[in-house]
């Protein structure tokens, strides 16, 4: 299964576009991936980026596996970029029987960059 995402980021670390650091710079993200994935759980892969502040952005590929709507994402072995802890909630929970989601909203704690 193949899957795309895009949202935003709050409360981030980072620096302003005049240079200014702040602990509440917004950003943007986006990714793509592939895997075994259901709403039960399953693992995936995929590559994206991610942008702070107006002048931070990072590429980063990551992988994910999950246990019902908890949902895990770092980095593959070897490589600095991402770590985050997600969960996702639905209005139609009901599709997970059936015909899967289609989309779903996620919340939850995330970092990029590099060491």
């Amino acid at each position: 299964m193949s899957y795309t995402f895009s949202g935003t980021l709050s409360h981030c670390f980072g620096r302003t576009p005049s240079g200014k650091f702040d602990e509440n710079v917004s950003g943007s993200v986006s990714a793509s991936g592939s895997g075994t994935l259901s709403c039960e759980g399953g693992v995936s892969k995929g590559a994206g980026s991610a942008s702070v502040g107006g002048n931070l952005s990072s590429s980063f590929r990551f992988m994910t596996e999950s246990a019902g709507a908890a949902v895990t994402v770092e980095s593959p072995p070897g490589t600095s970029g991402v770590i985050g802890e997600l969960v996702f909630q639905t209005k139609t929970p009901q599709l997970c029987a059936s015909t899967g989601l289609a989309s779903a909203k996620f919340g939850g704690w995330g970092a990029f960059g590099s060491a």
